[in-house]
């Protein structure tokens, strides 16, 4: 399902975010396509939203100098995922981001394998 990029951004603004080409170009790729191994995890910024609470968006943002934007959920996990402005990917559930890197197929990778990646807070 491609969205266009007006919409994406349209659709940020309404629930508070910002979002720049990198990240709406993401969401075009990914929004609801079905990831193999990996169904408990959704590309789905709007569900996402249901289970974040968004007044703790600007302290993750000032504590890790980056602009998130919600981009999807492991249902499985219980966790947020986010795409910085810059490109990296974090993940945050029970109250630590976890910087998941560059790359999504990584990030997917090391999530159905376990691997934790780098803890930067356990503070929100």
């Amino acid at each position: 399902m491609l969205i266009k990029p007006i919409l994406v951004a349209l659709m940020y603004k309404k629930y508070g975010y910002t979002c720049n080409a990198l990240q709406c170009n993401f969401i075009n790729k990914y929004y609801k396509k079905k990831i193999s191994g990996a169904e408990f995890i959704s590309i789905d910024p709007i569900k996402a939203q249901k289970y974040f609470d968004i007044t703790l968006l600007p302290e993750c943002n000032d504590f890790l100098n980056e602009d998130l934007l919600i981009i999807g959920y492991d249902i499985r996990n219980h966790s947020i995922f986010f795409l910085s402005s810059g490109g990296d990917f974090y993940e945050i559930y029970d109250g630590m981001i976890v910087k998941r890197g560059s790359s999504f197929d990584k990030m997917i990778e090391n999530i159905k394998n376990g691997r934790k990646d780098e803890v930067i807070s356990m503070q929100l």
